[in-house]
């Protein structure tokens, strides 16, 4: 684990951009309704790091995979996505009860939205970020001296965070992480939680809330289109079973009996906090995987860790 000296970062070029620049584009993310506002803070905060190169290789760890610095910035084009998630790190520390809420921020990427986006209306919050990428932390400690909010970042780390020690764990209010894809394939965002959740207080709060888990046919008679959903699991039971069993549930699923022009598929729905919701198909990590079975045979449904995958019949590959 190495912690990057915020004092390293202040020296890299430019002057801050103008605050009022930020406070606008972070108070259009969080109330406003216009959804070309994420376009409009990755170019700007994209300008402000003309002079660093993203990589563009992800990193391979046994417990999933870290997409590469240039992909991650790439996210915060996704409008919906990046709203929901906003919105909700920003109403959890309205929630918390004190101004100067501690967050801790993991996998926050080259632009680190989350941070930047909320700590222009949130002034007294304190944050930490975590990040696997080398290249990434550097961005984003120059980013956020250029937008001058290094006053709000307590530290920045570059670390496995499915190994490493978190550095005063019990002081944090909340944790955010959007280390996952569609189906909890892949990213690390499980193996994540697994390793830091237990080093934290127990009343610490975590974002997203719930991801869960469907299995969805949806028909079409001709008349009108409906939907037949089964429960596959959630993220909190895959964590409350490891936690208990240090193993990971499996679950047996009987599709719904469908018609011929049937499409089936296993959706993804993010919580991100109480009534803030990333509904399926609204963003990458929420989209539809179409997937084949034969009628009337239950599904076996599993999930590993290393790497992180959704096993169907003991299957990955599976779609």
């Amino acid at each position: 684990m190495k912690i990057c000296s915020i004092f390293f970062l202040l020296f890299v070029g430019l002057m801050p951009a103008p605050a009022q620049d930020l406070d606008r584009l972070a108070r259009e993310m969080l109330f406003g309704a216009d959804t070309s506002c994420s376009r409009q803070c990755y170019q700007y905060f994209m300008s402000l790091l003309s002079d660093q190169r993203l990589e563009t290789e992800s990193i391979l760890t046994p417990n999933g995979v870290a997409i590469s610095p240039e992909a991650a910035a790439g996210c915060m084009l996704e409008h919906t996505r990046t709203q929901v998630f906003v919105r909700a790190l920003y109403q959890a520390a309205k929630s918390v009860g004190k101004e100067d809420v501690k967050i801790l921020y993991v996998g926050c990427g080259p632009l680190a939205p989350f941070m930047t986006l909320t700590a222009p209306l949130l002034p007294k919050a304190r944050y930490s970020l975590v990040e696997i990428s080398e290249n990434a932390a550097a961005s984003a400690g120059v980013l956020i001296r250029r937008l001058g909010l290094q006053h709000q970042l307590d530290t920045l780390i570059v670390a496995d965070a499915t190994a490493m020690q978190v550095p005063g764990a019990l002081q944090y209010d909340i944790i955010i992480t959007e280390t996952m894809d569609a189906g909890l394939n892949g990213e690390m965002m499980i193996p994540i939680l697994i390793h830091i959740l237990p080093q934290l207080k127990k009343d610490v709060v975590l974002i997203p809330e719930e991801v869960t888990l469907e299995l969805v046919c949806s028909k079409n008679t001709g008349h009108e289109a409906y939907q037949e959903r089964r429960l596959i699991f959630t993220a909190t039971d895959l964590l409350h079973c490891y936690f208990e069993t240090g193993k990971f549930p499996e679950t047996e699923v009987l599709p719904p009996p469908c018609a011929n022009n049937a499409k089936s598929v296993i959706c993804t729905t993010v919580r991100a906090f109480r009534d803030i919701y990333l509904y399926p198909e609204a963003s990458a990590i929420t989209r539809q995987i179409p997937i084949r079975y034969i009628p009337g045979k239950a599904l076996h449904f599993a999930y590993s860790m290393t790497p992180p995958r959704l096993l169907v019949d003991g299957r990955w590959r599976w779609r």
